[in-house]
């Protein structure tokens, strides 16, 4: 008999690119701002004729709101990682990234995100290439988070990326992309041994 535990469950990826946010506000003075913590501008990173969310203090914050996937298998940890770059070139500076992510049963009051991860990123470092992008470590939503009824229902989820501890980088920091990854509600069809 093939039980649960015996299941290499399928995982899926998506990825919300971060000036897609929900935070994103418009122009306000000819400058994009995001209405999250901080003064979050959209700016030039570097020369290379690409704009981000620039993030230079602590508690710089972009929120967004989006449907928990219809085919998100409740009873499994969800992943989240960060993509992100910096004007920095000295990989003894250091930068801690947060993120925060509440669900809200379908009708319920939007709320933003206040509950950490159960695993928290660790803390990041830059490269020795400036602008190089890198992922952060995996963070984790413990398994339970939210029922698969709610899942059904077509739930809300509201998250914070923040930056924490911003502490030795003079440079341009950008988020560029949150990753999320879960197990979906199939499997692959061979047990594990």
């Amino acid at each position: 008999m093939i039980r649960d535990r015996n299941i290499q469950w399928k995982r899926k990826k998506i990825h919300v690119n971060i000036i897609d946010f929900s935070s994103v506000l418009g122009e306000a003075a000819a400058v994009n701002t995001g209405l999250a913590a901080g003064v979050n501008i959209t700016q030039e990173i570097s020369t290379f004729n690409l704009a981000g969310f620039l993030h230079d203090t602590d508690l710089d914050a972009m929120s967004h709101y989006m449907v928990v996937p219809y085919d998100m298998d409740a009873n499994e940890e969800i992943g989240f990682r960060l993509l992100w770059n910096s004007g920095s070139a000295t990989i003894a500076d250091t930068v801690q990234w947060d993120i925060k992510v509440d669900f809200l049963a379908a009708g319920a009051t939007l709320i933003a995100a206040t509950t950490v991860l159960d695993t928290m990123l660790a803390i990041a470092n830059p490269t020795a290439t400036a602008y190089q992008s890198q992922w952060t470590s995996r963070g984790i939503k413990n398994a339970g988070a939210l029922t698969q009824a709610q899942v059904d229902a077509g739930a809300l989820m509201t998250i914070l990326v923040i930056l924490t501890d911003l502490v030795s980088i003079t440079e341009d920091i950008f988020p560029l992309t949150l990753e999320m990854d879960y197990a979906v509600r199939a499997c692959d069809a061979v047990p594990l041994p």
